[in-house]
């Protein structure tokens, strides 16, 4: 089961390429919900797809980047 849901308010956190957060963070909205299997090894991912409000996109994360709201 996954932590957050689809329309659920969040906070993102953006990583710099090396996984050290803080490269940039803001509110948004789960689009979508994806369980992968990892880039970087056999385990199971899920990624989050969310409407960014602060850009007006749409962008992928993954369980830690996202908190959240209230």
């Amino acid at each position: 089961m996954n932590k957050f849901k689809i329309g659920q308010f969040i906070i993102w956190t953006e990583d710099y390429a090396d996984q050290i957060a803080g490269k940039d963070s803001g509110s948004g909205i789960i689009i979508d919900i994806e369980n992968c299997k990892s880039f970087y090894c056999d385990s199971k991912v899920t990624r989050y797809k969310v409407y960014r409000n602060k850009f007006k996109d749409l962008y992928w994360f993954e369980d830690g980047q996202i908190h959240s709201k209230g």
